[in-house]
């Protein structure tokens, strides 16, 4: 990554991290149906993780019969240095984002070239979808950040071992 392409990762993703501290700063109306269900989560596994001597583990896999709490529990985690607020959970969004957006970058890179991979992740990361999960706390950004990763992994990596190369 060249040192251009690397500012304007930092400079999309700071940007977007400044839109949300902002937006969140501004808007004071409660979250809604599912931002709300997953905040809770935050707290109920944050909860349970303070409470020693119980079986915690079985507790969160309780809470969320339905969800993998792994991104809840990531803001769950995080609460316990920061306040319990819905900015420190969408700090957590915001870290799936700079994952999404660099393995989104990445297989632009390694398809067609570092332009492509940069146009790719500055389409990827403000998508308007991505922006509003940016500022609502919801599971889908970290879904879609675990896909990109996933096909931008080393060894599944799209354009070796098995995987078409494209031509051009």
């Amino acid at each position: 990554m060249s040192g251009r392409h690397r500012l304007a990762l930092t400079g999309l993703l700071v940007g977007l991290a400044t839109v949300m501290v902002v937006w969140l700063g501004i808007d004071r109306r409660p979250p809604e149906w599912d931002h709300a269900n997953h905040l809770e989560r935050a707290v109920a596994c944050h909860r349970s993780l303070a409470a020693p001597g119980r079986d915690w583990l079985q507790e969160i896999i309780a809470e969320s019969s339905f969800y993998p709490p792994i991104v809840t529990c990531a803001a769950g985690l995080l609460y316990f240095a920061l306040p319990i607020v819905p900015l420190t959970a969408q700090a957590v969004i915001w870290a799936f984002l700079v994952v999404g957006t660099l393995a989104v970058f990445g297989l632009g890179r390694r398809l067609l070239d570092a332009d492509a991979g940069l146009l790719a992740a500055f389409l990827f990361a403000t998508a308007p979808f991505v922006v509003f999960m940016l500022l609502n706390f919801q599971l889908d950004l970290p879904l879609a950040a675990m896909v990109a990763l996933s096909l931008s992994w080393p060894r599944w990596r799209v354009g070796t071992r098995g995987w078409p190369r494209p031509t051009r």
